[in-house]
């Protein structure tokens, strides 16, 4: 094994300054597809940005936390959620985000 050294912490460092920019430009667009199908109900909003940041990271090969998730959100007390890596489904992989945003408000009001 090789000693860690500053060049790997340089690419370290701008690969998750990479995985923040992607993650927040996914979300403006998912914020986007919400305002223009008048989507405005907090759960319906909040699970199309969780399936956002889940398949952003799944894109990038990348594993995510719900702590993590939760704490990109800004949901205060995430500390006290109980944490496991969030995956997407293998059905999902292959989706595009829109179709996935569809997915998840379809799922909403199947269940109401």
């Amino acid at each position: 094994m090789k000693p860690w050294t500053r060049e790997d912490t340089q690419y370290w460092i701008n690969q998750l300054e990479n995985r923040v920019q992607d993650i927040e430009f996914y979300l403006d667009i998912a914020t986007r597809w919400c305002e223009d199908r008048f989507i405005h109900d907090e759960q319906r909003v909040a699970a199309c940005y969780v399936i956002t940041i889940i398949w952003v990271c799944a894109q990038r090969d990348e594993s995510v936390s719900r702590q993590e998730v939760m704490e990109i959100m800004g949901v205060e007390l995430w500390e006290d959620f109980e944490d496991h890596e969030f995956f997407l489904g293998d059905e999902f992989m292959d989706k595009e985000l829109e179709e996935l945003l569809e997915h998840v408000v379809e799922k909403f009001e199947d269940d109401y």
